[in-house]
């Protein structure tokens, strides 16, 4: 074979050498992404110092500091200490305009912040879901899952719920799901499970769900279990739902704690087992649950599945009646209005009453109709003692029903009406409770829940 001439070009040479020089080239980027990499944990190990010492002397100016400079995580930071009022007066306006500087800059976790503020509305910044969804798609097309999830909810919860909107859910949440997120595969048994945007589809729903419970999903075991308890989409197994049920329960999931306690108590499902739903009961009020609490509170009352205590039965009545819960503030009321192992005081009996009827409590309303028919803690006032008793009455209260009789039949509050009255009496009597026409009989003092 004939040499090649000096300066004769040699194409395998060259493609030798363009292959290097690409070789090259892709290792000065990874070096150069390397160097970016360390950089950024230097600025974020330099910032995490520096407010670990601003902490510990009340001064993070220098976070000001840096974030004026543009530093993308000082921005974030300076946007929690407005959102939270550390340091500065919360302001949440200021805090979303930091949030946005960062977001504007790729960060995910302001991004989502700015997102779930417009998402559900916080103190001056009013609920806007478009401006919401705008910031959860910037997270999400960067593969972010929590704002891939937010994104998809914010689809599935789109006023018009048109088809377009339900694919666009079912796409993003997919697209989570198949990078193992749970919650998402969770939510998508959910759109199955309920025929969300399509048909119901059980079958589908119970492979999502499954997905989701081999990942340790709470919130998926709860709603597989369900499905076994119901039959929809597999056989009816009860032994397997409970067993999801505790399984979800055992992780602090609320609803299935207070499942359990429910079902045991009453021997539904399950053999009747007073100590055990106490057990869940209070598992449940020790995570804030005010169902819970007032649930546990009856037990310590009536000592079911624990020993009678009217001490703890009081607190946890007045934890649950604190957070809001009409049936444990009525029982309150009702513990001081008849002086149940405590001091009879009506002034506190009608504070937790007036509470109770906030929610529309038709006990509270009952009982305190009979308060002003009686004079009790209040002058008697047969005028509002009616309105009291109509409000109760007309959800079905039987005692109140009775009392409305009462008043028509004797003219109280109201023009004497013999035809009213004994409507009223039949209603009361329909239901299954028959009382005197014409006295007040003890059935008033007898309100239980």
């Amino acid at each position: 074979m004939d040499k090649k001439r000096k300066g004769e070009f040699n194409e395998d040479e060259y493609k030798r050498q363009k292959l290097e020089i690409e070789n090259l080239r892709k290792e000065l980027e990874k070096s150069k992404e390397v160097i970016t990499n360390l950089e950024s944990e230097k600025s974020k190990i330099q910032l995490d110092f520096n407010m670990l010492k601003g902490k510990n002397k009340g001064d993070y100016n220098f976070l000001f500091e840096y974030a004026n400079n543009g530093d993308i995580e000082s921005q974030y930071e300076v946007g929690r200490l407005y959102y939270e009022g550390i340091h500065k007066k919360k302001n949440i306006t200021k805090a979303v305009e930091w949030f946005t500087k960062a977001g504007d800059s790729g960060h995910i976790n302001a991004q989502n912040f700015i997102g779930w503020i417009y998402d559900t509305g916080v103190d001056e910044i009013k609920q806007n879901k478009n401006i919401a969804k705008l910031w959860y798609l910037k997270s999400a097309q960067q593969n972010d899952a929590t704002g891939i999830h937010n994104l998809a909810i914010l689809y599935l919860q789109n006023s018009e719920g048109t088809k377009e909107n339900y694919n666009r859910a079912l796409y993003w949440l997919k697209k989570n799901a198949s990078n193992g997120d749970s919650d998402s595969q969770r939510e998508i048994g959910v759109i199955y499970r309920d025929g969300i945007g399509r048909g119901i589809d059980h079958k589908e729903a119970i492979k999502w769900f499954e997905m989701s419970v081999e990942q340790g999903n709470s919130n998926a075991e709860y709603s597989l279990a369900k499905m076994y308890r119901d039959g929809k989409g597999v056989i009816r197994d009860i032994n397997t739902a409970i067993k999801l049920f505790i399984s979800a329960a055992e992780k602090n999931h609320i609803e299935s704690q207070y499942y359990l306690a429910k079902i045991y108590q009453l021997g539904d499902l399950v053999e009747e087992d007073l100590i055990e739903s106490t057990k869940w009961y209070q598992k449940c009020a020790l995570e804030g649950d005010s169902r819970a609490q007032y649930k546990l509170g009856l037990a310590y009352m009536n000592g079911h599945g624990v020993d009678k205590n009217m001490v703890l039965s009081r607190s946890w009545l007045k934890k649950a009646a604190d957070s809001g819960n009409s049936y444990a503030q009525y029982k309150l009321g009702y513990i001081y209005y008849s002086g149940d192992e405590v001091e009879k005081n009506y002034e506190i009996a009608k504070k937790y009453f007036f509470e109770s009827i906030l929610d529309d409590n038709h006990y509270a309303q009952n009982i305190l109709g009979t308060m002003y028919r009686n004079g009790y803690g209040f002058k008697v006032d047969f005028e509002k003692a009616f309105y009291y008793f109509e409000k109760s009455a007309k959800q079905g209260n039987i005692s109140a029903q009775n009392s409305i009789g009462v008043a028509y039949n004797l003219g109280e509050g109201v023009e004497k009406n013999e035809r009213l009255a004994n409507e009223w009496f039949r209603k009361a009597s329909e239901i299954g409770e028959l009382v005197s026409v014409t006295t007040y009989d003890s059935f008033y003092d007898l309100q239980k829940y």
